[in-house]
């Protein structure tokens, strides 16, 4: 289940004329002021029953020849050898370059409750993860591996998100919505908030959103008495992002009507964008980075992608796209949608096809550290180490439609079953 991450640094292999390959990590000096451009090509040798390393004599950058000295024990002594070396950065000021890490990414299966009906949504705050699914149950665990069931006012049938700030959990679902102060033990809110499907922490409130038309976004303070907001959003918010200092954007999966608002007051007013394509389908998420935001949804005319640089004016972006697209997230300077293709763009706007292993339908993504790990319907684990130019196989079985998070070094998926992925 250990996958090998390329660092993108040459080992220094080494691959001498005759005997067995030699690999050093020591630089070589320069010779008449050449750049070190080769790592040195160290063998050991056996002389008065000790091990010692046999230094250098010269090395060839042109050519990327090196000649060693080496210990023939059958004429019983040193002898000169040519060895052809690959060329990797030349050293710093501070030294030569160091040795690569070697790093994997695995998968396990996390151990205790687990969700009956599917689990939806997880988020890590305040020293825990939080997991939120069906059949009334909030799970928690404080290192991903061991997942225990909250008590106290569950939500009632499914939950969809929640949310950590400010010592504060918050969970929505369905038919009601919950508390917590450490997540493990669940208040029923104060103020009825009903029919939300997402939930998001910044700035100092809680923004939840869902429902349908009027009171579909509500914010919150302290996550327990909560101020619904006149809008002229349709349908079921379903998503909302933040990008800084009090400005807020939410999306809704209407086929028609206001689709898309933004607030410039920390949520206390919304209005509808001016401009926005129309897509047959519904928009399915929406997220913020690099001074973009990026919306995706389904539209038979592949114009599923689209893009504002100020919230009130939206276009379509360019590029081969399929007709639906499910996810869209930015990290480390690039972005990535997923959906029955993968797409990444280095500026929201153009974006290009993926290579690699790709599920049928991928439901959910999530970067860190470097790395991007996406999730499909069909079981399957992916993960990309290239800006999510191509993706490689995570061995590993999932059970249901996953979602996919990141947080304290970890990336966590829930669907019938719990995995927790770790980077060593």
């Amino acid at each position: 289940m250990s996958l090998p991450i390329d660092p993108g640094k040459s080992a220094g292999v080494h691959r001498p004329m005759f005997g067995v390959p030699y690999v050093g990590w020591s630089p070589r000096p320069a010779k008449n002021g050449q750049p070190n451009t080769c790592t040195s090509c160290i063998p050991a040798r056996k002389f008065g029953g000790l091990a010692r390393r046999v230094p250098q004599i010269w090395g060839n950058p042109k050519t990327k020849e090196q000649i060693l000295e080496k210990w023939d024990p059958i004429s019983k002594r040193l002898v000169k050898v040519k060895c052809e070396c690959v060329v990797v950065p030349a050293p710093t000021e501070g030294g030569g370059p160091e040795p690569p890490a070697p790093t994997t990414l695995t998968a396990f299966l996390a151990t205790g409750d687990v969700f009956s009906g599917g689990g939806f949504y997880a988020s890590y705050g305040g020293g825990k993860w939080v997991a939120v699914g069906a059949f009334n149950r909030i799970l928690h665990s404080v290192d991903a591996v061991n997942w225990e069931a909250g008590t106290g006012s569950i939500i009632t049938n499914i939950g969809y998100s929640v949310a950590y700030g400010n010592g504060i959990w918050v969970a929505v679902g369905d038919s009601n919505s919950s508390r917590s102060t450490n997540g493990t033990s669940w208040d029923n809110v104060t103020t009825s908030l009903n029919q939300r499907r997402v939930v998001v922490y910044a700035n100092g409130r809680f923004i939840a959103g869902g429902g349908s038309g009027v009171g579909s976004i509500s914010y919150s303070v302290d996550g327990d008495i909560w101020t619904n907001v006149s809008n002229d959003i349709v349908g079921s918010v379903i998503s909302i992002a933040h990008s800084g200092g009090s400005n807020w954007v939410a999306v809704s999966d209407s086929v028609g009507g206001t689709r898309v608002a933004y607030s410039s007051d920390n949520g206390d007013t919304w209005i509808s964008a001016s401009t926005v394509p129309v897509l047959s389908g519904p928009l399915n998420s929406m997220a913020y980075g690099g001074g973009k935001w990026v919306a995706v949804g389904a539209d038979s005319s592949n114009n599923s992608i689209i893009y504002s640089s100020d919230r009130i004016t939206w276009q379509n972006a360019s590029g081969t796209f399929p007709t639906s697209v499910i996810s869209v997230a930015y990290g480390d300077a690039k972005w990535v949608a997923v959906g029955s293709s993968i797409l990444h763009s280095t500026d929201g706007i153009t974006w290009q096809l993926a290579t690699g292993i790709i599920p049928t339908t991928i439901n959910s993504l999530a970067y860190g550290d470097g790395i991007w790990v996406a999730v499909g319907s069909d079981s399957r684990m992916i993960y990309s180490i290239d800006g999510g130019s191509s993706w490689q196989l995570l061995n590993g079985t999932l059970i249901g439609t996953p979602y996919v998070t990141y947080g304290n070094g970890r990336w966590v998926i829930v669907s019938g079953n719990i995995v927790y992925v770790t980077q060593s």
